[in-house]
């Protein structure tokens, strides 16, 4: 089976026939963007899609499976419809996976918002469960360090963004407010609900950010970025930064100051790193 050859067959199909990808698409019931990644060569087509598809475009099950329009060699053709059953397999088994590790993960957000108003370790024990749980839905998974597609690379920027912005809003305020150096807007009576209120935007935004790579990535097995692991990672630091609101006689240590982030941090960095090196021992 030849990716790229079965998707430049179904490309030259669907133009001879004059069919844009939305239409054919909606011929066979899936998304354009499906049809793109067919002809890109990005994903080959569901198997149970694959006999309307060549009575569509007026070709043989046999040349979308080998990519091949004049290919009459039955034994390879049966042994490459042997790999597609395979393959398809897998990505059930990846669904699964990938079902389990949600149920995991939103457990492990009750946890946060538990240790969040109770003791740091639990925090450390949700942030550690929720990069080990990425981890594993990662396995068998393509990694990237930058998302292929625009709207990916747009959500990693923000993670990171949101990560920065927050740990920088958060120790200037505290700063300030150690010299009594506060705005005249801020008293220092409010300086508590000031640093919630934004601990808990950037948790809600980082935590849709990882909901929405984890949705792309399960349903239309698109591949596992490092913008993943940053959003977990804000989402972490934010939680853990919160802990010391319900505890400010701590806040003004510097050591415990910026333990949360750091492990949140380093997790996520360490995790990165895992999932590079295991995808690049994979691929060899």
């Amino acid at each position: 089976m030849n990716k790229i050859k079965t998707g430049e067959l179904i490309r030259d199909a669907r133009s001879k026939k004059g069919y844009t990808q939305a239409e054919l698409g909606e011929l066979l019931g899936v998304s354009n963007k499906a049809v793109s990644r067919w002809e890109t060569g990005e994903s080959f087509p569901d198997v149970g899609v694959i006999e309307n598809l060549a009575s569509i475009l007026d070709l043989k099950i046999k040349d979308i499976v080998t990519g091949e329009s004049e290919n009459d060699n039955e034994e390879e053709t049966l042994k490459e419809v042997i790999r597609v059953a395979k393959l398809q397999s897998g990505i059930k088994k990846s669904m699964v996976t990938g079902v389990i590790t949600a149920v995991v993960l939103i457990l492990l957000q009750i946890l946060y918002w538990y240790g969040a108003m109770m003791w740091l370790r639990w925090i450390k024990i949700a942030t550690v469960g929720t990069f080990i749980a990425l981890i594993v839905f990662s396995l068998g998974r393509e990694f990237r360090f930058l998302s292929a597609d625009k709207a990916g690379k747009i959500m990693g920027v923000i993670s990171v963004a949101t990560l920065v912005y927050m740990l920088a809003r958060f120790y200037i305020t505290v700063g300030r407010a150690a010299s009594q150096n506060l705005p005249k807007w801020l008293p220092e009576y409010r300086v508590g609900q000031f640093i919630a209120v934004r601990l808990t935007a950037v948790q809600i935004i980082n935590l849709i950010i990882l909901v929405l790579y984890y949705t792309r990535s399960l349903v239309n097995q698109k591949e596992v970025t490092a913008g993943m692991f940053a959003a977990a990672a804000a989402m972490s630091a934010a939680f853990g930064l919160r802990q010391y609101l319900y505890n400010m006689s701590d806040v003004m240590i510097y050591p415990k100051l910026i333990e949360a982030p750091l492990f949140a941090v380093a997790a996520g960095v360490i995790s990165v790193i895992f999932v590079f090196l295991t995808h690049r021992i994979r691929k060899k």
